[in-house]
């Protein structure tokens, strides 16, 4: 984020806290997803290509390389989950 929601003028916006909510959450999500789509990029996407290559020539052990794929998938969403908004009473 780059705002401090500690801050007093942060305090002093006339928004709703729902409002405020949500846009804290709108943020964390944001930066999640391209936190995700970077780790994808870096991480599994070179993995399904493996995996896919391995499949298109024929080799019998091409699911291995599948479950390397996926497991490095969830991999990745463990590390960075997608933050759950809490909606105050």
């Amino acid at each position: 984020m780059n705002y401090d929601t500690e801050s007093e003028a942060w305090s002093e916006l006339e928004i709703d806290s729902r409002d405020k909510d949500n846009i804290i959450h709108q943020a964390q999500y944001d930066e999640a997803v391209s936190l995700r789509k970077k780790a994808y990029a870096a991480e599994s996407d070179p993995l399904r290509n493996e995996w896919k290559y391995e499949e298109e020539t024929g080799n019998p052990d091409a699911d291995q390389y599948k479950q390397k794929w996926l497991d490095k998938v969830v991999e990745i969403k463990e590390r960075i989950p997608l933050p759950q908004l809490v909606v105050q009473a």
